[in-house]
């Protein structure tokens, strides 16, 4: 399937031999970081690599396989995490193997996060037994790092079902420290990218202030949601809903179509996107999702339910919310602030 699959973001290197290990992981640039994607044998890992950071549709048939033999990586190309790349590893990749221990603090040096998937519908605990002895390998390497496991295929189980797997990985987790976490995962919803979302705001520094400034443009515009988003991976670094704590499912799966929206007319028309991109949907009512670009890779959904006379002040407070982000922005950059947290 890979050779007839035209990648748009991501990159794939060979890594069959030692030499493509030390090319790609040794005497890399000091100012990249990492995020890296282990799994269980198919746990649907790769699947969710390619949903997330290539357009992978939920329509091919027969489901997704990655050459074994490649990693594949994608380069977050953000104001705020540009420097981040996630890279997906073959699960043939094993990390026990003598060959590389001597290379496994470089390895896992710069590692922000590590995303461990397992297949919520096989047997969890041999799958958690595999990321215990991974733990304790990488824990002496870099004890920073926060861990993420994804339950995935769970739209496949029944209530009862998916509390007994976060009862099993609650269990496992006593083990160790608070820097893993789980989430329940699928693609047929909004849950992957609720996930990866929520993983980017726990490594940023910069989300509280994000925030703030958010709730200040809420405060001031009478909004009933507000997402700011990456726009290639629909990752929101920070939302608003005056009617609830969590994520809506609704209210963000609405986000993730108008961006798409935005994006392909962009590309449909060969147009590159520039800041001041505007889409407004009308849904049933009398909702409207506002949807306004801040650069090229960045993008605020917002949803209201007025008849539209109120979008001119909103756009107007979206600009002066923008210029505030960017000034966040430079004096992270002037001033060499690093962005990210360590555990």
């Amino acid at each position: 399937m890979e050779k007839n699959h035209k990648y748009k973001n991501i990159k794939f290197k060979p890594f069959t031999k030692m030499d493509h290990f030390k090319n790609l992981f040794l005497n890399v640039n000091p100012s990249i970081y990492k995020i890296y994607i282990f799994g269980s044998r198919r746990s649907g890992k790769s699947s969710i690599f390619r949903f997330m950071f290539d357009d992978y549709s939920l329509t091919i048939p027969g489901g997704l396989e990655h050459n074994p033999d490649n990693v594949y990586i994608s380069i977050l190309n953000n104001h705020w995490f540009k420097d981040i790349q996630v890279y997906d590893f073959p699960v043939k990749f094993d990390i026990k193997e003598d060959r590389f221990k001597s290379y496994l603090p470089e390895f896992f040096d710069k590692v922000l996060a590590i995303i461990f998937v397992i297949d919520a519908q096989d047997a969890v605990q041999n799958s958690l037994h595999q990321f215990n002895k991974f733990f304790e390998i990488v824990n002496r390497q870099n004890s920073h790092i926060y861990y993420v496991i994804f339950a995935h295929k769970s739209d496949g189980l029944n209530d009862t079902q998916k509390l007994d797997v976060l009862r099993c990985i609650n269990a496992n987790e006593s083990k160790y420290s608070d820097n893993v976490t789980q989430f329940l995962t699928t693609l047929y919803d909004i849950s992957v990218r609720e996930a990866f979302s929520l993983l980017i705001q726990r490594i940023l520094k910069i989300v509280p202030e994000i925030e703030s400034i958010l709730n200040f443009f809420v405060s001031y515009s009478f909004l009933k949601s507000v997402y700011l988003c990456d726009i290639n991976s629909k990752i929101f670094f920070s939302f608003y809903s005056n009617t609830l704590s969590n994520v809506d499912q609704m209210s963000y799966d609405m986000s993730c179509k108008v961006i798409t929206l935005l994006k392909n007319t962009s590309e449909g028309y060969n147009k590159e996107r520039v800041k001041n991109d505007i889409s407004v949907s009308v849904l049933m009512g009398e909702e409207r999702i506002f949807c306004k670009t801040m650069n090229s890779s960045l993008c605020c959904v917002i949803k209201h339910t007025d008849d539209g006379a109120n979008e001119p002040i909103i756009e107007y407070n979206l600009n002066i919310i923008f210029k505030a982000l960017q000034q966040l922005i430079h004096k992270y950059k002037s001033e060499n602030i690093v962005m990210y947290k360590t555990f």
